[in-house]
């Protein structure tokens, strides 16, 4: 895979088993987590891990692997599927770690977000969990700009659905 990490000839380990190896401590989250939970239907040809280390972009046979830092206050809510024998963010948290990696603050402390899937299936999460994971995180001022960010992606949401 890289200098120093090699794939035992003998098995198959999934992708998201690689990626993780490849660049600790990452769990598979974003868009790939919510396309896996069906969240988002629409087909993901990157995988989206996030990471408290730095951005960083590879590839594992031909696959793109996109991992993206967030803070340590962020760095939970996911748990080991054994089906690819990696850890994965529940639906709740790949969406919150989606609101604060694609969410971005302009000059005058507005939020927006960068990209925002108009096929993404909100209905599927839970709100009350959604809101949990927030009140969990420790750090004051990221809690309070992730629920900035979900906060207006509900009152757009809300205002869309109702016209």
């Amino acid at each position: 895979m890289k200098e120093g990490i090699y794939i035992n000839p003998f098995t198959n380990p999934t992708l998201e088993e690689c990626a993780t190896i490849l660049y600790p401590p990452s769990y598979l989250s974003l868009e790939k987590a919510l396309n896996n939970h069906n969240v988002l239907p629409q087909a993901c040809y990157t995988m989206t891990f996030v990471t408290t280390r730095n951005d960083y972009n590879t590839s594992i046979r031909e696959v793109a692997i996109e991992y993206n830092h967030i803070p340590q206050e962020l760095f939970f809510g996911y748990s080991f599927d054994r089906f690819t024998n990696s850890y994965i963010a529940s639906p709740e948290k790949a969406y919150v770690d989606w609101l604060y990696v694609r969410g971005i603050k302009d000059k005058i402390g507005e939020y927006q977000l960068l990209s925002m899937p108009d096929e993404m299936e909100l209905i599927e999460l839970d709100v009350n969990k959604i809101e949990q994971i927030i009140k969990d995180i420790k750090n004051i001022e990221i809690a309070s700009d992730v629920n900035m960010l979900y906060s207006k992606v509900r009152k757009e949401l809300w205002h869309k659905f109702s016209q």
